[in-house]
């Protein structure tokens, strides 16, 4: 899971690293902690 400040700074990162997006996700930060504790059984 990566976090990012702004869109620009996620369009940068994929932009420098190659990255494919068709299977990434952004989510908002309490999207994203509902998905962590749901894949990684977090309480």
């Amino acid at each position: 899971m990566n976090f990012f400040c702004t869109k620009k700074h996620y369009e940068d990162w994929v932009a420098e690293s190659g990255t494919d997006t068709s299977d990434l996700f952004i989510l908002e930060v309490t999207e994203a902690l509902v998905v962590a504790r749901w894949l990684f059984g977090l309480e």
